[in-house]
């Protein structure tokens, strides 16, 4: 067997060890039924060490938002049976959950201006066209996140 030593300045390592605070995870809420959609989000939110509560359920999504007080919801306004503009309503009145920003995601061609424009004026605090990638969610999240 055999040693090596390999010198080092202090100043060299202490700038690899030293790169500061990890940013805080964030929580998020996925009010979501399309299973692909609330997999991509799953698969690289907690991939990227963020806490993820999914719901496919708009009934679940107050209550569960007023119990674990997310950093941020994403909302499919666009459910089968569609009511996720009652629940962004809903969200938005609540004293509990007002100050949880929303972003709202529906296919690209599903809203038209004067839909979009109900969506924002509701309380949302970015609409995302589906499909979207990996880095787009990330992106949205972290500019609705530093509001």
């Amino acid at each position: 067997t055999f040693t090596f030593t390999i010198p080092i300045a202090k100043d060299a390592l202490a700038a690899e060890t030293d790169r500061g605070p990890e940013p805080a995870a964030v929580k998020v809420l996925v009010v979501e039924d399309d299973p692909d959609t609330i997999k991509l989000i799953q698969l690289h939110l907690t991939g990227d060490g963020q806490e993820v509560l999914i719901t496919r359920r708009e009934d679940e999504a107050l209550k569960l938002a007023r119990q674990e007080q997310p950093d941020l919801i994403t909302l499919n306004v666009l459910f089968s049976d569609g009511g996720g503009l009652t629940v962004l309503e809903e969200l938005k009145s609540d004293p509990g959950t007002q100050d949880i920003p929303v972003l709202v995601m529906a296919e690209s061609t599903a809203l038209d201006d004067a839909q979009r424009q109900q969506v924002l004026a509701l309380g949302a605090a970015r609409i995302m066209s589906k499909p979207f990638s990996v880095e787009e969610l990330v992106r949205e999240i972290e500019v609705v996140v530093r509001r």
